[in-house]
């Protein structure tokens, strides 16, 4: 007689497919912003690259699959956190008594969780809505030092939500059981989160950059313009002949 899965397994698994593929779409979205370190000019191009370089059809079918993804992911994992969470008490002494390191990770898991899921709603209506984002500085202009701070907060919770969500999934199947095993992937999960955090931020700390110097730009640009203006009136004032062969 075929054996059958149980719920509780197709659960885990899908939790664990679609964990897997925002890894990826984390992984390249951090990839894409850091084009900005090296100029704003490969940052637009890279923008370009995925609003003109693929169908638009098959680009908005991509946003929706990602969208659908985002909310699956969500939904299960709230069923899966909601019943242990009920326990929070009992699991956080057994956490203490046996020092059991996979009870720590996974309340912080739940707490990542949730912030992803405040300021990941928060980031696609600054970034997202309305205006299509061209160009650097467009990004750039949402950025203030307060947004700053949020981005902070939502980086660290999205960073190690992602990559302790890969080990996990590899520690459940079963791939590294032994202690020695398992403190060589938490290093190497530890490493990946340094790399990818440290290079969000200072992607977001390039756009404030970037703003800050348009700003500079067009403020020295607008008084140049005034002390020319200024100095043509004088001109004129003091030569009425320039004056009047200017209105002719």
């Amino acid at each position: 007689m075929k054996r059958k899965f149980p719920w509780a397994v197709w659960l885990w698994s899908i939790q664990a497919a679609t964990g897997l593929l925002l890894v990826l779409y984390v992984v390249i979205h951090t990839i894409d912003n850091a084009a900005i370190l090296v100029g704003t000019t490969n940052f637009e191009d890279m923008l370009k690259l995925w609003h003109e370089g693929i169908p638009k059809i098959l680009y908005q079918l991509m946003v929706l699959g990602l969208v659908g993804v985002i909310v699956v992911h969500m939904l299960n994992g709230i069923r899966i956190a909601s019943k242990p969470y009920k326990e929070v008490d009992v699991s956080w002494r057994h956490n203490i008594m046996l020092k059991h390191s996979g009870t720590m990770f996974w309340f912080f898991q739940v707490i990542s969780g949730s912030v992803i899921a405040i300021f990941g709603v928060w980031h696609l209506i600054v970034q997202h809505a309305g205006e299509q984002t061209t160009t650097a500085l467009q990004s750039a202009s949402r950025i203030s030092p307060i947004v700053f701070l949020m981005y902070l907060a939502f980086i660290t919770g999205l960073m190690f939500h992602s990559f302790n969500g890969v080990r996990a999934i590899i520690v459940k199947l079963g791939v590294m059981t032994d202690r020695a095993k398992e403190s060589v992937l938490v290093g190497l999960v530890a490493l990946a989160f340094i790399l990818f955090f440290g290079m969000g931020v200072a992607s977001i700390g390039a756009f404030l950059k970037s703003h800050d110097q348009a700003k500079s730009s067009n403020s020295r640009n607008t008084s140049l313009s005034n002390i020319g203006g200024s100095e043509t009136v004088e001109s004129a004032e003091q030569n009425p002949n320039i004056a009047s062969r200017t209105a002719h």
